[in-house]
């Protein structure tokens, strides 16, 4: 149960690359929000989750493996999430900013 069958730093690398290889991927599909999801889309991310398992945890079945797995996607999470967050207001406001300069010069 606590013996790991691969290094803890393997384990990281492991999940590090699979998270950012789906992000890629799903960032691909163009789907930015959950509401953009169709249920085929739904179905599909709990496909690869399962898919990926076995690449992220090597056949390491042990609690702290998976306690580290979790943790380091936890972690990715933490530091991508506000950076999308941010650059997604700032399109918003570069937006704005031409619809209101538009708006100006479009009447007369």
């Amino acid at each position: 149960m606590f013996n790991m069958a691969v290094s803890w730093w393997e384990l990281v690398i492991r999940g590090a690359v699979v998270y950012i290889f789906l992000l890629a991927l799903l960032r691909i599909t163009g789907k930015r929000q959950v509401g953009q999801l169709a249920p085929f889309d739904l179905v599909l991310l709990l496909v690869l989750s399962n898919a990926v398992q076995n690449s992220m945890n090597a056949g390491d079945n042990s609690l702290v493996g998976g306690l580290i797995s979790a943790a380091t996607l936890v972690l990715l999470n933490f530091v991508v999430g506000p950076r999308h967050i941010s650059q997604q207001e700032a399109g918003e406001s570069h937006r704005r900013q031409t619809a209101d300069s538009d708006s100006q010069w479009g009447t007369f």
